[in-house]
């Protein structure tokens, strides 16, 4: 799901020391403490347990480097993405600041305010898994570097799949019969709640990937040139109507909380969720596990792709202090920062070895390997496209799941939009 869903929840500001309302850092950025050269660190983790991952962090690098201070702000996720806007333009700009990766890093990346990082990057030990790199490379050039990595996979009760002789589906036949197999049986096969837009976004986003050709999806996400005219939008509309008898009845009128809950219960066999929902598995004897989306027939795009995107943090061009950022940003992405990562906030770190090394359960730890093993990761339908598109997209594609329109229909009213976001 969309992380400002996932995490951000309640609408209140909250923040370790908050901002300015010009969104700057009252004047901190690049000055000094006592002698020590002050750094600025500002994210979008207020709440806990993110809050004293940070916390300890910035002890823990201050005690290896004495002489820099790090001063931390932070604000929930919706402020965040107009105030990191505004403040990476400002005098008083963060030294180290986070990012979504895909078109949100460009955007910040246009302004002219974020460092090249790409020869810094080639120092790390350990490295970082390649296919996270590449959502916040910019005209080739690594603009920033990710601190989680999340993808969207199938979650499966083991149990019931064991009960009913299912093997894990690699093709769309396969999943198909399994699903079948499991409504026959009087189980529901998938738990999938639309009421929240975004939930249509990763499976359309997802098949798009999969029946689509990459250069025709890149080509029609440019608000200049995009028309959606391509029949491959209207068959991977069709692919998904394909499961709408196994889902969960009336999923318009669910939320995604109670749908993946649904699954936790064991009263559905399968739900698409992100690979960070695992946290969200509390009981211990509840045997599950993953499989990536399966390939379809005749599809024209990557049929290995992993629909995700990582989160990571960007260096100001501005800093007075380019070397002491670059060091804390490297003890971030450390071996023992990255294990500790995972440990306490439950995101996958990207670090190549964190995962394996942290005390994450065995399912989570393949689930590492799974989006490390991805040929690429598509990024999210609903950050990816214009956002006028993205409402078009989400609404009629509500109404496509509640029987009232086509999937020809739904991409009239796309190509419509498109028309107007070229215009505009």
């Amino acid at each position: 799901m969309k992380r400002r869903t996932f995490l951000a929840g309640a609408a209140s500001l909250a923040a370790t020391g908050a901002l300015s309302a010009c969104g700057g850092f009252g004047g901190s950025s690049g000055g000094d403490d006592g002698g020590k050269t002050q750094l600025t660190l500002f994210h979008r983790w207020p709440n806990e347990p993110n809050k004293s991952y940070f916390t300890k962090l910035v002890k823990d690098f201050e005690a290896k480097y004495p002489n820099i201070a790090v001063k931390v702000d932070a604000v929930l996720n919706d402020t965040y993405k107009d105030k990191v806007r505004v403040t990476v333009g400002s005098a008083n700009a963060p030294d180290v600041f986070f990012s979504f990766s895909g078109s949100f890093a460009s955007s910040l990346v246009d302004t002219g305010n974020v460092m090249d990082l790409t020869d810094f990057t080639k120092t790390l030990s350990p490295t970082i898994i390649a296919n996270q790199l590449e959502p916040f490379q910019v005209d080739g050039k690594q603009m920033g570097l990710p601190i989680t990595m999340n993808g969207k996979v199938f979650f499966y009760n083991k149990k019931i799949f064991n009960q009913h002789g299912i093997q894990t589906p690699t093709t769309w036949e396969e999943l198909l019969q399994a699903c079948k197999t499991l409504k026959s049986a009087g189980v529901t096969p998938i738990s999938y709640g639309s009421k929240e837009g975004w939930t249509v976004a990763h499976y359309v986003g997802t098949l798009n990937q999969r029946v689509l050709p990459a250069a025709t999806i890149l080509a029609d996400a440019d608000p200049k040139k995009g028309k959606f005219t391509d029949p491959g939008y209207v068959t991977a509309l069709n692919f998904f109507k394909e499961l709408f008898p196994y889902m969960t009845a009336n999923p318009n009128a669910v939320d995604h909380q109670h749908a993946r809950d649904a699954w936790l219960a064991g009263k559905t066999a399968m739900a698409y969720l992100e690979t960070s929902e695992w946290s969200y598995i509390t009981d211990k004897s509840f045997q599950w596990g993953t499989f990536d989306f399966p390939s379809v027939p005749d599809g024209k795009g990557d049929q290995k792709g992993l629909t995700g995107a990582p989160e990571g943090f960007m260096i100001s061009a501005k800093t007075k202090h380019a070397d002491e950022a670059k060091k804390f940003l490297g003890f971030m992405l450390s071996l023992d920062e990255s294990v500790a990562w995972t440990n306490r906030s439950g995101y996958l770190s990207p670090v190549t070895g964190a995962v394996d090394k942290s005390n994450a359960p065995t399912g989570v730890k393949a689930l590492g390997h799974e989006i490390a093993q991805a040929s690429q990761m598509t990024p999210w339908l609903d950050d990816f496209l214009d956002q006028r598109l993205v409402s078009t997209y989400l609404a009629q594609g509500q109404s496509f799941i509640g029987g009232k329109i086509t999937a020809e229909q739904v991409m009239a009213a796309v190509q419509k939009t498109a028309a107007q976001v070229r215009a505009s």
